[in-house]
């Protein structure tokens, strides 16, 4: 029996591989701005470098609750007992469940 013939393949084309480095502003002609990018060159302004810097004075630290619970109560025209805020729905529903203390708790299938 003779060999099998081979039928010749063509080559694989890869599309070509992305160039990462490239941003939009590279293709701007002179006095032109392109919006599309987050490229500011010689950087940020001082002022706004000012007022970042200023803004992380205490971002360490958790903000005051009374501060919020009163603008919250404002803004929802309640008094500031109504109001009660927490670090996020994780210790809502703890206090939720030791406040009602129940004998026996479920959870259903997600």
């Amino acid at each position: 029996m003779p060999p099998p013939r081979s039928t010749p393949r063509s080559p694989v084309r890869h599309p070509p591989e992305p160039d990462l480095l490239h941003h939009g502003d590279r293709d701007l002609r002179p006095g032109l701005v392109d919006l599309a990018v987050n490229v500011r060159v010689p950087g940020p302004p001082p002022w706004l470098l000012d007022a970042l810097t200023a803004a992380l004075n205490g971002a360490d630290r958790y903000p005051d609750p009374e501060r919020a619970r009163a603008a919250i109560a404002r803004h929802h025209g309640v008094h500031e007992d109504m109001v009660l805020p927490t670090a996020g729905a994780a210790e809502a529903f703890t206090l939720v469940a030791r406040g009602l203390a129940p004998a026996r708790a479920g959870r259903g299938p997600p």
